[in-house]
C-alpha cells in the first residue's frame, strides 16, 4: 500500500542501524479487504507498533451505549457542578404546564451532557500531552531514519523519557486500582472469586444460529434480524380477533378467583409513595448492577438523593393524576443469556433479561414491597414461587410424601406430570393480567402505577455488543423487573384454582384434602390419579387457559413419572398423549424424583458427590489462597449441598459425610498434610475456627427446622398434613416421646424416620433437648389417663406437661392438681401410675429442668426467621472445641485467657481487616500454623531445632516470632512507631503484638491504626522465614504503606475519605516523615482540609 515509502520498525543502538523485522501476514486472497497499514511511533517497547486495518464483510460495529463513569462522582468539583446544574434545571423547568414524568426524564439528558463534557475534559487533559509527544516522537523518528543525527536522537530520547513518565503514571493508577480490588475482595466470597471459578466456555458471544427451516446463519446482520424477528413475535403475540375475548377473560377470572384484598388493605396500598419507601428501596438495591439504556446506575441516585428524591416522588406520584411515563423511561435493553444445557443455535434457548432504567426498577421495587405482604392471602399454598414465607422445597417434600403414599397401594396407579411452559413470563396477556388485578381488588392508584409500567414499553436487543432497532412490547412481564414475579403468580392463580376445583380431575386424597398440583412460578408438577380419565380434562384446561392468557405448554418436553402404572396402561397413555416418559426419575426444581424412596439417595446425592469432586479438582488454581479455598467451600459447595438437605430430607449414611469431609479436606489443604484439624476449622470463628461449613451440623439443622415446622407451621405447609397421616399422634409430639413410644406411634416413612433418627443422634451429644424434656407430651404415654388432663381457670383442658404434676420437691399431691375430683380413688391411682412410669424413664428432677434455647423456641410457638441458620448456630455453640493453640499460647505467655478474652482474640483475627490476606496471616499466627525449627526437627536433619537467626536450640513459635534476639530490634522499632500514633502507649508484650490481646473494646481497637501496623509486622516476618536476618524496617514500612494505599482506595470508592484520614493522620504527618518514606508509594489523594484531626 506504500510502495514508494521506506520505513522501519526497529533501531539497533549497537549497530546504529534501522531495520524492518516486525510483520503482519494475511492470505493473498484477503488483500482486497486491506484498508490501511501504518508504522507508529515507539512508546513502551523499542519496536514500533505496526497497525493494519481490515474491512470484513462480517464486521458490525458495536453500538455506542453510554454508561456513567462512576469515578466522576468521586471528584468533589465535578459533583458540586453536577448538583448546581441539576438544581438550576429543576428550578427553571418545573411548571404546571410540563408533565412531571417528562421533566424527570429530561433531567437525565442534562446530567448526561454535563458528565460527558466533564469526562471529555479530563480525558483531554490527561491525553493532550501524550498525543503531542507521540507526534513529536514520530516526526523525530522519521528524521533520524533519514539522517542518523546524534542531536536528533538525543532529542528523541528526551521526548521518549517524558512519554514513559506519563504512561507510568497512568499504569500506576491502574495497578493501584487493581491492587485495591484484590486487597478488599481477593479470595473473599463475592464476584471476584466467583469469576475465578466460572467455566471459560460460558461466553455471551453468539457465533451462529439456525432458522426454523434449519438454515445455519453466521453473518452478524442475519443473526440480528433472526433474533429481532423471534423476540418481536414473542413480545407481540396477536390477540384472537373475537369480540368475546374480554368477556371470556372476565368470566374465567370471576369463576376461578374468589379472593380479594380487604378494604383496609386496599386503602393502605392507595397511599402516595413516600420518601421513606424510596430510601428503603435504594438501600435494599445492590450496587454494581448494569444500568438500563439511560446509563445511570444506582450510585447516581444514592449520591444525589437530596436533589433527586423529591423530584422522583413528584414524577412517579403524578401517574395517579393521569401523567404517563415517557417512552424513554420505559425503554429496556434485552440481554440474551443461553440456557444451560440447551442448544445455543436455537433462538428459543436464550433467556431474555431486561435491563431496565434504575429509576423504573426502584419504582417497581416499591410496588412489589407494598404488595408482597398481602400476596400469601391471595395465592393458595400450592404456589410457592416468589411468595413471602414460602420455599420451593415445600413442593419437593410434598411430592416425595405423595409418591411414598401412592407406592404403598400397588393397585392404584398415579402419575407425576412436570410441564414445560414456553416462555411463560414473556407471553402473559396484559388483558388477562389487569383483569386479574381488578378482580383481587387493587384500587385506582395501584392500577395506575402498575399500568404505567405497561403503558408504552419498548426494548432493544443487545446481540454481540450491537443494539437492534427498538421494538414495541405488548405482552409479557419482563424478567429483570422486581414486580414481575408477583404479577405472574397472580395471573397463574386462576388456572391453578381451576385445576383444584375441576370435578373430573383426580389427585391424591390425603386426610380429606386432595392434592393435584404444586407450582414454583411456571414450574408446575401435577399429581394425577386415574390418569386415563384425568389427563384429557387437564389438557382441556390448558387449552382454555392458554386461549385467554397466552400460556403455551410444550407437550413434547413435559415429563411423566409413572407410579404403579401397569404396562398396558402405560402403552395406551403413550399413544394418547405426547409426553416424555421418565421411568427412572423425573427432574423437578433440581431434584430427581424417583418412583420409590429408596432410590432417592442414589439418584441425587451420589451424582452430587461426583460433581463436587470434579469441580474441586478443576478449581485447584494456584492463585486461590488457603482462606480462598475455604471461601470456595462456603460460597459454592455449601449452597448446593444445603439445598439437597432441605429439599430432600432423607436419611443419609455416615459414609456420605465421610466422603464429603475427605473431599473438602483434600481441597482445602491442596492435597497436602493438614496442619489444623478439620474439626477446628469447622468451629465458629469466636471459638478459634474459620467457620468452614460443618455439613453434619447443617444436616441436623435441616431436620431441626422440620421439627420446628411440625410445631409452628402445620396450617401453612401442606406436606405436614400428608406426613401426619403416617403418625398416630401429632408430629409435634413425636420428638419428645421415648424411643419405644415413637416407634409405636409411626408407620414406616422415609422423611419422618429420617428426622427422628437425626433427632436421636443429636440428643446424646448436644444440649439441644436432653431427654426427658419438660415439653414431654404426657397424654401419649401408655401410663397416662385422660382423667388426668389439667384444666385452666376457664375449665378448658391444657396439654399435660410434667410441670402440671411435678415440682422441685417431688410429685405434686393429688389435692393440689388442677383437675376436677382430684381426691377420688381412681384419680389417685392413675396419678400414682403416671409418676411411677416417669420414674422408670428418668429421675423426676430431670423433667422440671430449665428449658434449652431450642425448647424455648418450640414453646413460643412461632416460626423464627432465618430458622436454618439459627438451628446451625445453636448446634455449633452447643459443641465448642478447645483450641490447642489456646493452651499452647497460655503456657508460652504464662497467663490464662478467660473465654471472653479468647473469643475477642479469635474474632479480631477475622474482623480486624477486610482483606482476606491479612485475615489469613492473623489466623496462621493464632493457630501456630507455621513450621518452626522445633517442629522441623522432628522430621528433618539439622541442628536439633535451632533457630535459623540466632541458632538457639529448640526454637519454639514464641521464639521465632518474638524472643529471638535478632528480631528484638525490629519489634522495638515497630513499637516506637506505635507509641507515636497511640495514646496511651500500647504494651510491649507478645500477647499484644502477636494476638491483639488488649483491654480496649474490640469494636474500637479494630478501627485504630495500631492494629494495621501490627498486621504489617505479622505479614513481613513470614517473608523472611528460615532466613538468617530479621525483616528490615523498610520492608515493614513498605507493607504499611501498601495497606494504607489500598485502604485509601477503598475509602475513596465508599465515600469515606474523611474517616480514613482521621485514622491515618498521625502516621502520615508524624511517624512516616521521621522514619522515612523509603520505597513507599505516595498518597494518591489529598487529605480533607483539617489542621488537626483528633486521635
Amino acid at each position: 500500500m506504500h510502495p514508494t515509502v521506506r520505513d522501519y520498525t526497529y533501531y539497533s543502538t549497537i549497530h546504529d542501524r534501522y531495520s524492518r523485522i516486525d510483520y503482519l501476514l494475511i492470505p493473498s486472497n484477503f488483500a482486497h479487504l486491506l484498508q490501511s497499514v501504518t508504522i507508529g511511533a515507539t512508546s513502551w517497547a523499542d519496536h514500533c507498533p505496526v497497525l493494519m486495518t481490515i474491512a470484513s464483510s462480517l464486521y458490525r460495529p458495536k453500538s455506542a451505549h453510554w454508561r456513567l463513569n462512576e469515578t466522576l462522582l468521586n471528584d468533589p468539583a465535578i459533583l458540586t457542578g453536577l448538583r448546581d446544574t441539576l438544581r438550576h434545571y429543576f428550578i427553571e423547568n418545573t411548571s404546571p404546564d410540563s408533565p412531571p414524568p417528562t421533566i424527570w426524564e429530561a433531567h437525565k439528558a442534562v446530567a448526561r451532557g454535563y458528565l460527558i463534557s466533564q469526562g471529555a475534559r479530563l480525558k483531554r487533559e490527561r491525553t493532550h500531552r501524550e498525543s503531542e509527544l507521540l507526534t513529536l516522537i514520530r516526526n523525530l523518528e522519521l528524521s533520524h531514519k533519514n539522517t542518523l543525527s546524534d542531536q536528533t536522537y538525543a532529542e528523541l530520547l528526551g521526548h521518549k523519557a517524558e512519554l514513559h513518565s506519563l504512561l507510568n503514571i497512568s499504569a500506576l493508577t491502574a495497578i493501584k486500582r487493581t491492587k485495591r480490588l484484590f486487597y478488599d475482595q481477593g479470595n473473599k466470597c463475592g464476584k471476584l472469586l466467583a469469576h475465578a471459578l466460572r467455566k471459560r466456555n460460558r461466553a455471551m458471544y453468539i457465533p451462529k444460529l439456525r432458522t426454523p427451516t434449519k438454515e445455519l446463519l453466521t453473518h452478524p446482520r442475519d443473526l440480528m434480524d433472526l433474533l429481532l424477528t423471534h423476540f418481536t413475535d414473542t413480545y407481540n403475540i396477536p390477540a384472537p380477533s373475537t369480540p368475546r375475548l374480554q368477556p371470556a377473560i372476565d368470566d374465567y377470572i370471576r369463576t376461578h378467583l374468589d379472593k380479594s384484598l380487604p378494604p383496609e388493605t386496599r386503602r393502605l396500598l392507595e397511599q402516595p409513595i413516600t420518601g421513606t419507601e424510596l430510601t428503603e428501596a435504594i438501600k435494599r438495591t445492590p450496587v454494581g448492577k448494569a444500568p438500563g439504556p439511560d446509563g445511570l446506575p444506582l450510585l447516581y441516585y444514592k449520591t444525589l438523593r437530596e436533589i433527586l428524591d423529591p423530584q422522583w416522588l413528584v414524577a412517579f406520584n403524578s401517574i395517579t393524576d393521569g401523567e404517563p411515563l415517557t417512552a424513554q423511561t420505559l425503554m429496556a435493553t434485552v440481554t440474551l443469556i443461553p440456557k444451560p444445557g440447551k442448544d445455543t443455535e436455537l433462538c428459543g434457548n436464550y433467556r431474555p433479561i431486561s435491563l431496565l432504567n434504575q429509576d423504573v426498577k426502584l419504582f417497581a421495587k416499591i410496588l412489589a414491597t407494598r404488595l408482597s405482604p398481602y400476596i400469601p392471602q391471595l395465592i393458595h399454598t400450592d404456589q410457592s414461587g416468589f411468595i413471602p414465607e414460602r420455599e420451593g422445597r415445600a413442593n419437593t417434600v410434598r411430592a416425595i410424601n405423595l409418591i411414598h403414599l401412592a407406592s404403598k397401594n400397588k393397585n392404584d396407579p398415579m402419575l407425576l406430570l412436570s410441564t414445560d411452559a414456553e416462555k411463560a413470563f414473556d407471553r402473559v396477556s396484559w388483558n388477562f393480567l389487569f383483569s386479574t388485578l381488578r378482580r383481587i381488588g387493587l384500587g385506582q392508584n395501584m392500577m395506575a402505577w402498575v399500568g404505567s409500567l405497561y403503558s408504552n414499553p419498548s426494548a432493544r436487543l443487545n446481540v454481540n455488543g450491537a443494539l437492534s432497532p427498538p421494538f414495541r412490547i405488548t405482552n409479557g412481564t419482563r424478567q429483570g423487573c422486581p414486580l414481575s414475579p408477583l404479577l405472574f403468580a397472580l395471573t397463574l392463580e386462576p388456572f391453578l384454582q381451576a385445576i383444584r376445583t375441576h370435578p373430573q380431575l383426580h389427585g391424591v386424597l390425603v386426610a380429606g384434602t386432595e392434592h393435584r398440583v404444586a407450582a414454583y412460578a411456571d414450574d408446575m408438577l401435577f399429581f394425577v390419579h386415574r390418569p386415563m380419565e384425568s389427563l384429557p380434562h387437564l389438557l382441556t384446561l390448558f387449552t382454555e387457559y392458554g386461549a385467554i392468557s397466552n400460556l403455551r405448554i410444550n407437550m413434547e418436553k413435559s415429563e411423566i413419572l409413572p407410579i404403579n402404572v401397569p404396562a398396558d396402561l402405560q402403552t395406551a397413555l403413550k399413544h394418547m398423549f405426547p409426553f416424555r416418559w421418565c421411568n427412572s426419575g423425573l427432574k423437578y426444581l433440581g431434584i430427581i424424583l424417583t418412583a420409590t424412596s429408596k432410590d432417592l439417595f442414589h439418584a441425587n446425592y451420589k451424582p452430587l458427590l461426583t460433581t463436587l469432586t470434579a469441580d474441586l479438582q478443576q478449581w485447584s488454581f494456584p492463585h486461590i489462597s488457603w482462606f480462598g479455598r475455604i471461601n470456595v467451600v462456603k460460597m459454592n459447595i455449601l449452597p448446593r449441598v444445603l439445598y439437597l438437605f432441605q429439599a430432600l430430607p432423607i436419611f443419609l449414611p455416615p459414609s456420605f459425610f465421610a466422603q464429603l469431609r475427605t473431599m473438602i479436606s483434600t481441597y482445602v489443604w491442596n492435597s497436602k498434610k493438614p496442619r489444623i484439624s478439620l474439626a477446628l476449622l469447622m468451629a465458629p470463628k469466636q471459638f478459634g475456627g474459620t467457620a468452614l461449613p460443618h455439613f453434619w451440623h447443617y444436616y441436623l439443622a435441616s431436620h431441626l427446622q422440620r421439627i420446628m415446622e411440625w410445631t409452628t407451621c402445620s396450617l401453612k405447609r401442606s406436606w405436614i398434613a400428608i406426613e401426619q397421616g403416617s403418625a398416630r399422634c401429632p408430629l409435634s409430639c413425636l420428638p419428645w416421646l421415648p424411643i419405644s413410644t415413637q416407634k409405636t406411634m409411626t408407620d414406616p416413612h422415609p422423611l419422618i424416620h429420617a428426622t427422628l433418627r437425626a433427632w436421636r443422634s443429636l440428643k446424646p451429644s448436644t444440649d439441644i433437648a436432653p431427654f426427658p424434656s419438660p415439653l414431654l407430651p404426657l397424654q401419649w404415654l401408655p401410663a397416662f389417663s385422660r382423667s388426668l388432663l389439667p384444666m385452666d381457670t376457664d375449665g378448658l383442658p391444657l396439654p399435660p406437661r410434667p410441670k402440671h404434676f411435678l415440682q422441685e420437691t417431688g410429685p405434686i399431691p393429688c389435692d393440689h392438681l388442677p383437675i376436677p375430683h382430684a381426691n377420688s380413688f381412681i384419680l389417685r391411682f392413675h396419678h400414682h401410675r403416671l409418676i411411677q412410669s416417669l420414674r422408670t424413664l428418668a429421675p423426676l428432677s430431670d423433667y422440671i429442668r430449665p428449658l434449652t434455647q431450642y425448647e424455648m423456641l418450640i414453646e413460643r410457638g412461632r416460626y423464627p426467621s432465618h430458622c436454618l441458620s439459627l438451628m446451625y448456630n445453636m448446634l455449633q455453640a452447643t459443641s465448642p472445641l478447645n483450641s490447642p493453640a489456646r493452651s499452647s499460647w497460655e503456657r508460652k505467655f504464662n497467663l490464662t485467657f478467660d473465654d471472653h478474652q479468647w473469643s475477642a482474640i479469635c474474632l479480631l483475627a477475622h474482623t480486624s481487616s477486610t482483606a482476606v490476606r491479612v485475615q489469613e496471616a492473623n489466623y496462621k499466627v493464632l493457630t501456630r500454623w507455621h513450621k518452626t525449627p522445633q517442629i522441623l526437627s522432628h522430621y528433618a536433619d539439622g541442628e536439633a531445632g535451632s533457630c535459623w537467626r540466632c541458632h538457639a536450640p529448640n526454637a519454639s513459635a514464641l521464639h521465632v516470632w518474638w524472643d529471638c534476639p535478632v528480631l528484638a530490634g525490629f519489634w522495638r522499632s515497630v513499637h516506637d512507631c506505635l507509641c507515636e500514633v497511640t495514646e496511651p502507649p500500647p504494651p510491649f508484650t507478645p500477647e499484644y503484638c502477636l494476638l491483639n490481646h488488649t483491654e480496649a473494646p474490640p469494636e474500637v481497637f479494630r478501627k485504630s491504626i495500631t492494629i494495621r501496623l501490627l498486621h504489617a509486622a505479622r505479614l513481613v516476618i513470614p517473608m523472611f522465614w528460615r532466613k538468617p536476618n530479621a525483616p528490615p524496617l523498610t520492608a515493614w514500612l513498605r507493607e504499611v504503606e501498601n495497606i494504607r494505599s489500598a485502604e485509601e482506595r477503598v475509602a475513596l470508592s465508599l465515600g469515606k475519605t474523611a474517616e480514613h484520614y482521621r485514622s491515618w493522620h498521625y502516621w502520615i504527618n508524624n511517624c512516616l516523615p521521621r522514619v522515612g518514606r523509603q520505597d513507599c508509594p505516595p498518597t494518591s489523594l489529598n487529605p480533607p482540609h483539617s489542621p488537626y484531626i483528633p486521635r
